[in-house]
């Protein structure tokens, strides 16, 4: 299985398709598996490279419990080791919420590294944490018995929530790198950005992160008309022609 390391810490990814590369990096909570059970792995491969990656707390990848081992130098560091590995020098990255914070910090370290830049439910600054801490402190069942006040979790996202490490996603949220804030370093991101967002996302205000996204100087803002913050990742339907034509502008 592929893995490659960052310091000491292992992370795992899967490569799938062909053509320019093209980066997945999942939401808080998934894994790399997440991008191909919504589709698009499936709808992008015969155009592009695919590279899925599990985050570092996620998936195959490892787990500290040490909130301080989540840092800005790790997160690019693990995306560049993976690029690294499959000697691709540049990439465009996509990230829907918490993997949209990974590409910003990669974008911010190693611009020459990113063709574009495709950003769901991913704000400029620091959105929802301390709603999320409360969720999570007491651990996966109390976790899945709070979201499924509002309906039933499918069977995918109930084995995956029941094989995540909750001591590890603690830590990811007691960590340094959630604090982060890019409003000031947009202005020097001079690659291409789509930045999606959900009209109803219960984290970030769309109008907002539009007036703080507005420094950068190829910008396709969208938003999601009656969609909240996890309709923009698993809604489809909706975010792919978007992300297609975005694509194939980008990568003539």
């Amino acid at each position: 299985m592929p893995y490659t390391k960052n310091s000491d810490i292992n992370i795992y990814y899967e490569v799938e398709g062909e053509g320019p590369p093209l980066v997945m990096l999942h939401p808080f909570t998934g894994d790399l598996n997440d991008a191909r059970k919504l589709g698009y792995v499936e709808a992008l491969k015969d155009e592009y490279q695919i590279v899925l990656i599990d985050l570092i707390g996620h998936g195959k990848s490892d787990k500290p419990h040490n909130p301080e081992a989540y840092t800005v130098e790790e997160y690019g560091g693990d995306i560049t080791a993976v690029l690294d590995d499959i000697h691709v020098s540049s990439a465009n990255l996509m990230g829907w919420s918490g993997g949209g914070l990974h590409c910003l910090v990669f974008a911010s370290q190693a611009k020459e590294r990113v063709k574009s830049l495709i950003l769901i439910g991913a704000g400029s600054q620091p959105g929802g944490i301390d709603q999320l801490r409360p969720l999570f402190a007491g651990g996966v069942e109390e976790y899945m018995a709070i979201m499924e006040q509002s309906g039933p979790m499918s069977e995918y996202r109930k084995a995956q929530m029941l094989a995540n490490d909750f001591d590890a996603f603690n830590a990811i949220l007691n960590s340094p790198s959630v604090e982060l804030d890019f409003t000031n370093a947009l202005s020097d991101m001079t690659m291409p950005f789509l930045v999606l967002f959900g009209e109803n996302d219960q984290f970030y205000s769309p109008q907002k992160e539009k007036d703080r996204f507005s420094v950068v100087s190829d910008l396709t803002f969208i938003v999601l008309p009656e969609i909240d913050h996890f309709g923009s990742f698993t809604r489809i339907e909706m975010t792919l022609p978007h992300i297609t034509e975005f694509l194939t502008r980008v990568n003539k």
